[in-house]
């Protein structure tokens, strides 16, 4: 189990702030005073939201803007901006005395949405034992997880870079439901590339190499595509290997969903 360590300090800072918001409440005297802490707490909260939303709204994830926005590191701590709200209600549900249950209430409240963007591992850890498998240069997956991690090492051995899926896929925090598009970004960014999130709706102006969506039925999926030579599509994809398709061809195999991450050295 894989575990963003930014997960602890997330905890340790949102107890803190939810602390210090209940004090602050307690001692502010004058009705305007109370007033726009709880409208600034309601603002931070509000902004909070940006990091769960994915949850509510699946195809946010990949939107260009969204996507390179959570691709920035540390954008995960915004979501302790919903702990002042959280002091501020406790401190006004416990305004005469203190009160243990609703104190409880509050920080499991406020605990559990903290951990939502880290959950996914928690939950449900991916296995440990990824095989690393290679066929003819494209990273074969060990998992129905790691269609992303496999594609990101199929463009780095693209490019004369040495990885592996197990690594990729801890670099990334994948669990065993998923892959998020922005910890790959970020991973290769790590790694001395430039990535580019991109929404495009024909095969033909996709730059390459990319990591690009299709589904498979109702599945969701990332597969590589390499090349583009004049409408012969070379296709690396990480559960059959490499193939090279006309766009009547891809189309049959594929349903491209438009998502397009774009990698290349800096």
């Amino acid at each position: 189990m894989d575990v963003n360590p930014i997960f602890i300090l997330c905890l340790i800072l949102s107890l803190t702030l939810f602390s210090i918001s209940s004090k602050i409440v307690k001692h502010s005297i004058k009705g305007y005073q109370r007033l726009a802490l709880r409208v600034m707490s309601l603002v931070l909260a509000l902004v909070s939201l940006s990091i769960p939303i994915t949850y509510v709204l699946n195809n946010l994830g990949e939107n260009p803007l969204y996507a390179t926005f959570r691709a920035y590191p540390y954008t995960e701590l915004l979501i302790i901006l919903s702990a002042p709200l959280i002091g501020t209600l406790h401190r006004l549900l416990t305004t005469h005395k203190r009160n243990p249950v609703i104190t409880g209430l509050c920080l499991i409240i406020m605990l559990s949405y903290v951990s939502l963007p880290f959950a996914k591992p928690l939950i449900r850890p991916l296995q440990k034992d990824l095989q690393n498998k290679w066929s003819n240069d494209v990273a074969i997956q060990t998992t129905a997880s790691t269609c992303g991690p496999s594609s990101l090492a199929t463009i780095f051995k693209y490019y004369g870079k040495e990885d592996t899926e197990a690594n990729i896929a801890k670099q990334a925090y994948t669990s065993a439901s998923s892959t998020e598009n922005w910890y790959l970004a970020r991973y290769a960014d790590e790694q001395g590339f430039n990535y580019q999130f991109l929404t495009i709706a024909g095969l033909d102006k996709i730059p390459t190499p990319a990591i690009i969506g299709v589904r498979l039925g109702n599945m969701g999926h990332f597969i590589t595509l390499l090349n583009n030579d004049n409408g012969l599509y070379e296709i690396a994809d990480s559960l059959s290997g490499k193939s090279f398709l006309s766009l009547e061809q891809f189309n049959q195999r594929y349903r491209y969903t438009g998502f397009v991450l774009h990698i290349t050295p800096r």
